[in-house]
């Protein structure tokens, strides 16, 4: 795993530390490898034994986080087509190919897995739909508003330092902070989709991250 492959890795696990991250990331372009977080969650054997060998986590903890990070800062429903394959927009078709295959590894609903992934595999077979072709990407293109990063005015001055602080430790040094608890993930992740969770109560979906970490037990 290269150092610019590990920007994404660490960050992920800082996200899954610090819940009150996500707006600040999601405000901000994807960090480099984010591609061997989507093998990680797809269940790829050497990008997963190499994070934890690097950050020296559990395989349960490292997988948790990146499938955490990648709800939350791929699969949003505002997000554009670039955003949800996990690419810029100067992306070649090619990478654009790669990516969609990886998400779809772990995604895709033949592997009895529950709608809440389903949903979020048709955002991606939508946006590979619309980008996979020339001329409809063009169009697509040009319907992209410009817009700037979200600042962060409304919070607080000293969260604001606070979040800008733990960013950038992860953006300069390429580490996050201290080992991480499965609680934690836990946590994170009953934060996170506490809303799209009351709006699919009505199809008895249980987000499936929730149910595997019950699974798993108590720390």
């Amino acid at each position: 795993m290269t150092s610019t492959d590990q920007q994404a890795l660490h960050l992920a696990l800082e996200l899954a530390r610090s819940p009150a991250l996500a707006r600040a990331i999601r405000d901000r372009p994807l960090p480099s490898g984010v591609l061997t977080l989507i093998r990680i969650a797809a269940g790829s054997h050497k990008p997963l034994s190499d994070a934890t060998r690097l950050t020296g986590e559990d395989a349960e903890a490292v997988k948790a986080a990146a499938e955490l990070f990648l709800q939350q800062n791929l699969l949003q429903a505002n997000g554009n087509h670039y955003r949800t394959l996990g690419v810029s927009a100067t992306a070649s078709r090619e990478t654009l190919a790669e990516h969609v295959r990886w998400l779809m590894k772990w995604l895709h609903p033949d592997r009895d897995r529950a709608a809440w992934d389903s949903a979020f595999s048709q955002r991606v077979l939508d946006a590979w739909h619309e980008l996979k072709d020339p001329e409809r990407r063009a169009r697509y293109d040009r319907s992209l508003s410009a817009t700037s990063v979200a600042p962060m005015a409304r919070r607080p001055r000293q969260q604001r330092r606070w979040l800008k602080s733990r960013l950038r430790r992860v953006a300069i040094t390429g580490k996050s902070g201290d080992r991480i608890r499965r609680s934690q993930v836990l946590i994170a992740l009953l934060v996170f989709t506490a809303g799209t969770t009351i709006v699919l109560l009505s199809d008895e979906i249980i987000p499936p991250l929730i149910v595997r970490f019950f699974r798993i037990g108590h720390d």
